[in-house]
């Protein structure tokens, strides 16, 4: 196991690395101003204001990115203002429509379907069953048939074009 050890001049450069890292100097802006404490040291007033110029500057961008980031939160706050005002229509249900309700067949016996139980909304059947002659059932769940295939109805003159039925 290796163990190192750093004198002291390492201990008191890292503890200021540390301080400046906390407050949110880049690395390339330490290692500036590490470098102008290193030969600034024959004029410690220069030294100190390299310093106070380097600190005023972090104090500007940070004040920066304040007035970005309140921007930003005005802005999302103004959008979920809007996001609540929306008033939103009646959800759409679909369903299975009467009307074309008679265009289905069992494929056993060759009759319509007819609603049994169901929920009817606006000329729509939008959950429960349909049932034909020889006792075969179609669920409707949500308006979408669910079941035994079915077949066009033979006695129907319309033509059935699946896509708009459902």
């Amino acid at each position: 196991m290796l163990i190192l050890s750093f004198d002291e001049l390492c201990s008191k450069d890292l503890a200021h690395i540390l301080q400046l890292k906390d407050m949110g100097f880049q690395l390339k802006e330490i290692q500036r101003i590490f470098a102008m404490i290193r030969l600034g040291a024959a004029t410690p007033k220069s030294e100190v204001t390299y310093i106070i110029e380097e600190f005023q500057e972090r104090i500007r961008a940070i004040e920066s990115e304040e007035n970005v980031l309140a921007n930003r939160k005005n802005t999302i706050h103004s959008k979920l203002e809007e996001l609540k005002a929306l008033t939103f229509k009646e959800s759409v249900e679909i369903g299975v429509s009467l009307k074309q309700l008679s265009l289905l067949a069992c494929r056993k016996c060759k009759t319509s379907y007819v609603p049994i139980d169901a929920h009817i909304k606006k000329g729509y059947i939008i959950e429960g069953q349909l049932g034909c002659d020889c006792g075969s059932i179609l669920e409707v769940n949500r308006g979408i048939v669910v079941g035994e295939t079915f077949i066009k109805n033979p006695s129907s003159k319309m033509d059935l074009n699946m896509q708009e039925v459902i």
